[in-house]
């Protein structure tokens, strides 16, 4: 890379202080900063091919389990907040995540 192109320049998120502090905890857990994990996780190549019968086929699987997925999310934070609040959904779910990032960070 040469000139501008290759020159690292700050940028600005906004955030939540939650989120921030799932963000900072995913980097940790990662084990890299915050600029490069959020650079890293955003710049990946995407998963799923973008032509073909078996793509549209996968897709639509893909959409059928976020969508259950998303389901069972509402249900349990509903459940969550109901018997102990907010706050305590908000912890489980950050928990969670460092947990998850951790075990993909190891492959």
């Amino acid at each position: 890379m040469s000139g501008a192109e290759g020159r690292k320049r700050q940028r600005a998120v906004m955030a939540t202080d939650s989120d921030w502090q799932t963000v900072r905890e995913r980097a940790d857990a990662a084990g890299m900063d915050v600029s490069r994990f959020v650079v890293e996780r955003l710049t990946a190549p995407a998963a799923v091919p973008e032509s073909g019968a078996a793509t549209r086929e996968l897709a639509g699987a893909v959409a059928r389990i976020e969508r259950a997925v998303r389901v069972l999310y509402e249900v349990e934070k509903q459940r969550v907040e109901d018997s102990a609040g907010s706050e305590t959904w908000e912890v489980l779910v950050r928990r969670a995540g460092v947990r998850v990032d951790a075990e993909e960070a190891l492959g």
